[in-house]
């Protein structure tokens, strides 16, 4: 499933903290099942990417390292294919209201 994971740092996170979070992803591989397509760093400490999740274990292996950060997955489809089921929804929704 393609999604958009989005880490936005837990306040108060302490510098030495924030280091080591730079160390650990220098050595990180993100695990099977967790494709990243892109990876965004925010001046803000915002972290966001672009993944295709193929389980919700690979999913909780991939943001466990990083519990200084609050994390918020969202599935996204493109445009193309939000616009159809938009369609088939409204199409479904006049045939049960009578629309």
């Amino acid at each position: 499933m393609l999604c958009v994971s989005i880490g936005t740092p837990v306040r108060g996170l302490p510098r030495q903290q924030a280091r080591e979070y730079t160390t650990l992803f220098q050595q990180w591989k993100a695990p099977a099942g967790f494709d990243m397509k892109s990876l965004y760093f925010g001046g803000d400490g915002t972290v966001v990417v672009i993944v295709d999740i193929q389980t919700s274990a690979a999913s909780y292996e991939a943001v466990e390292p990083w519990a200084g950060w609050e994390w918020k997955t969202i599935p996204v489809v493109e445009a193309p294919e939000m616009l159809q089921i938009i369609e088939r929804v409204r199409a479904w929704e006049d045939k049960v209201l009578g629309g």
